[in-house]
C-alpha cells in the first residue's frame, strides 16, 4: 500500500513512478484511468514506468569485464550495496542479448 500511494503521489506531483511489478501497476492504472502514460524498457518487460507528461530518464550502462558475468553476479553486487534500489533497476541483459530500448 504504502509503494502505491509514494508512486501516486509522485504521478501527482508531474513525476515518473518507479518501475512497477503488475501488481502495482494495475492498482495504480485504476485511480488514473485513461491519463497516464507507460514506459516499457523492452517489449517483454514486466516492470514498468508510468508517466503523465514527461517521458522518464533512463539511463543504460554496459559493464565490461574480463571474465563472463551472469545475472546473479551483477545482481547480487548491487543489492549487496545494502541501498533500496529493487524498484529503480528493471532489467540486466547479458552481452549476448542486444538491448532492445531505443536510445534517444
Amino acid at each position: 500500500m504504502y509503494e502505491a500511494k509514494k508512486n501516486i503521489d509522485k504521478l501527482k506531483n508531474g513525476e515518473p513512478t518507479l518501475f512497477l511489478d503488475p501488481n502495482l501497476e494495475k492498482e495504480i492504472t485504476k485511480k488514473f484511468k485513461n491519463d497516464i502514460n507507460v514506459f516499457r524498457p523492452y517489449e517483454e518487460s514486466e516492470r514498468i514506468i508510468i508517466y503523465r507528461d514527461l517521458k522518464p530518464k533512463v539511463s543504460l550502462f554496459k559493464i565490461i569485464t574480463k571474465e563472463k558475468l551472469r545475472h546473479q553476479d551483477i545482481m547480487g553486487s548491487i543489492l549487496s550495496l545494502n541501498m533500496n534500489i529493487r524498484n529503480k533497476i528493471n532489467f540486466i541483459s547479458p552481452l549476448s542479448l542486444p538491448p532492445r530500448i531505443p536510445i534517444s
